[in-house]
């Protein structure tokens, strides 16, 4: 393939410049055009769109899809519009971006879908708390502390999901990359690099 760099004027001497330092460069950075070959039409949302249960289910697991599906509910029939619609506008911003969007690292853009679904899980949550504080009222210390201790069962779920998952999450062994890194920064250049 044809490299600019094969034809580059090159002086000793002269700096390299590998980004426009103008406003117009700035801009062009920030927006994140140098990506903008990786944004994709509609046939490509739509194929992605079958993973996203995998996704969703990978991250949160059936039982926090299911919790986060409830606390968009509870919200819905407590008539909190306003949370509701901007936690539903921000979850589905961010995975519609990531539809059209196709890059390697693509997972760690779910993030902030994930976290948004994570707010909706702690809705349930405390909506669990609250009806178990109602339905045992009056009835002494067992009406204070078993709210209480519901929610700290709902906070070690995820700690008890990642113990179990940290194991299979190890990279330790996984040398590959260091290697061929290794064995090309090892290597003498070849006598017509630069």
């Amino acid at each position: 393939g044809h490299s600019p760099w094969l034809t580059l004027a090159w002086q000793p001497g002269q700096t390299l410049n590998l980004l426009d330092r103008s406003p117009a460069g700035l801009v062009g950075y920030v927006l994140g055009r140098g990506f903008a070959g990786e944004l994709h039409g509609l046939n490509h949302a739509l194929a992605q769109t079958a993973q996203l249960p995998a996704r969703l289910v990978g991250e949160l697991t059936w039982f926090g899809v299911a919790l986060a599906a409830v606390g968009a509910l509870i919200l819905a029939a407590r008539r909190c519009w306003s949370v509701l619609w901007l936690t539903g506008a921000g979850f589905t911003a961010f995975i519609g971006f990531n539809l059209f969007y196709a890059i390697g690292d693509i997972a760690v853009f779910y993030i902030p879908a994930y976290l948004l679904a994570c707010g909706w899980v702690a809705v349930t949550v405390a909506w669990l708390a609250e009806m178990l504080a109602r339905t045992l009222a009056g009835r002494g210390r067992l009406a204070r502390w078993l709210p209480a201790v519901v929610v700290l069962v709902f906070i070690a779920l995820p700690l008890l999901v990642f113990v179990w998952e940290a194991a299979s999450q190890s990279r330790s062994q996984d040398t590959d990359a260091a290697e061929r890194w290794s064995a090309l920064l090892t290597a003498d250049p070849p006598s017509d690099a630069v």
